[in-house]
């Protein structure tokens, strides 16, 4: 497994291939098939997650919850960032890069992973919940499998070819709840996700080497796995951040609240990541496209472009989700999950206000600044974690959302980093789509018949030139990347 040592700079890639066409039209055709794939994979989430949480009601939910907190924790320090440093080279990586960063992630995966299940043990003197550990325990031997197809996912990627990408994700979609649904259906309680969790990283597994053409097999070099894991422990630091603050959710939440509580504020989760599906699909391609961008106005103009399609993009669907939350929620999932809809509000106020800083931390992780993003989810977590006891106990799981909304503090850290050190761009033609949405966001929180008045500033705001202006902006950039082919020009003609 080990060969004689080559220089990172030489291990790392070969040249690029010529040929990727407008940057601009790779990116938001790419974007365009993300957020189609996404679309779809959310109403397959909807339907099965539908059926998962009227059956297995908020205890058994929040058993599951809690301990998939753990786990997702546990993956991200195994992968460590390996997938974004595979993205992030600037020439196309050599099979050995792609190798050894297979077998570095079973290496790493393999450690989390038996080191999870052995302090299990430990946490069961003061944890209570027997089934929640015994589900944690069945669950921490998915990491592997969960971490070891990033590199055929990062090869895919680098290539923008999101079709691919699509095809995995839907059937990983489709596979976790053929799963899942039967046997919650009969019964299995928290056991049913846990199958599913496992037939769903299984198949990305394998999916995303067959489609990706990859073959990695077991190979190590010192100085490739160097770089890996200096990588690793500064970019994926912010996320580790971030999933030790998760935590709070079991631990303070559970506390307080019990196993219906983390129900709740889990469940609300995840229907705003299902709801605010364009957050991802932005995050990935702007890793690889503002990579390639060093041109100080393009990146500008990229960032305030971005931030208007990203905010629309997150914004539209939750301001529809949030308007009639009061009522789809009780008839759609079940009137037992009702305690969920204000802080589901709540949560998806902060994601929507969150999708330019979205686009700056992606810009910053893409020029290898991973200090900042570190500083900002500190920022974050410690105004949680410094809030959310009082909160909890005063506001119930709503003070999850309330805790979460002063984090909000971290943002303008991320702006004025980016602002001083990389380009400096404005916010003056966001602020219109903030003020028409983000009332209709709140409206679970306003009694009728004063929730109609919150829609008033949805109408002035797009009485005004300016707004819609950028809206026809907008839709010209999609129509030429989607329809002119790579050779359109970079900005929409008037």
């Amino acid at each position: 497994m080990t060969d004689p040592e080559k220089p990172p700079e030489q291990a790392l890639g070969t040249d690029n291939p010529a040929g990727w066409g407008s940057l601009r039209h790779l990116t938001i055709r790419g974007g365009a098939y993300l957020t189609a794939r996404e679309g779809i994979g959310g109403l397959i989430r909807i339907g099965g997650v539908t059926v998962v949480v009227r059956v297995l009601g908020p205890g058994s939910y929040g058993i599951y919850s809690g301990a998939a907190i753990f786990v997702l924790l546990g993956a991200m320090l195994a992968q460590g960032g390996t997938e974004v440093f595979l993205i992030r080279q600037k020439t196309e990586p050599s099979e050995e890069l792609y190798s050894v960063a297979f077998t570095y992630l079973l290496v790493t995966s393999l450690a989390v992973c038996l080191l999870a299940f052995g302090l299990s043990f430990a946490a069961g003197t003061f944890v209570h919940s027997t089934e929640g550990l015994d589900v944690f325990r069945v669950m921490v031997f998915s990491i592997p499998v969960n971490v070891m197809w990033a590199p055929a996912q990062a090869c895919i990627e680098r290539r923008f070819d999101y079709r691919k990408m699509g095809l995995i994700e839907l059937g990983g979609d489709a596979v976790l709840y053929a799963v899942a649904v039967p046997l919650a259906l009969a019964h299995f309680g928290a056991w049913s996700l846990v199958a599913g969790l496992y037939a769903w990283q299984t198949w990305l597994f394998f999916s995303s080497l067959v489609l990706s053409g990859l073959r990695p097999r077991l190979h190590w070099s010192n100085s490739i796995a160097r770089s890996l894991f200096g990588h690793g422990t500064t970019y994926a630091a912010s996320n580790w951040v971030d999933g030790l603050g998760a935590l709070t959710i079991p631990i303070v939440v559970g506390v307080y609240r019990g196993a219906a509580g983390i129900g709740y504020v889990s469940f609300a989760l995840r229907l705003v990541d299902t709801v605010g599906f364009a957050s991802r699909g932005a995050y990935r391609l702007g890793l690889v496209s503002m990579s390639r961008v060093e041109d100080k106005q393009r990146l500008r103009r990229g960032l305030e472009e971005g931030s208007i399609l990203q905010l629309l993009a997150l914004g539209v669907p939750i301001a529809l989700i949030c308007a009639n939350a009061r009522w789809v929620i009780p008839t759609v999932f079940g009137h037992s999950w009702s305690p969920a809809i204000d802080v589901f509000a709540i949560l998806s106020l902060v994601t929507f206000l969150r999708a330019p800083a979205l686009i700056q931390t992606t810009l910053l992780f893409s020029r290898g600044r991973n200090a900042p993003p570190l500083v900002a989810a500190v920022i974050r977590q410690g105004v949680i974690a410094a809030t959310m006891v009082v909160f909890v106990q005063h506001f119930g799981v709503t003070g999850y959302g309330y805790a979460t909304a002063c984090s909000l503090l971290s943002l303008a850290y991320i702006h004025w980093v980016v602002r001083r050190e990389i380009v400096r761009f404005s916010y003056r033609r966001l602020w219109p789509f903030v003020a028409a949405l983000s009332p209709i966001i709140l409206m679970p929180f306003a009694p009728m018949p004063w929730e109609l008045l919150m829609i008033a500033p949805l109408f002035l705001t797009f009485a005004l030139p300016g707004p819609r202006d950028s809206l026809r902006h907008a839709y010209e950039l999609l129509r030429l990347a989607l329809l002119k082919g790579p050779g359109a020009p970079d900005t929409p003609t008037a």
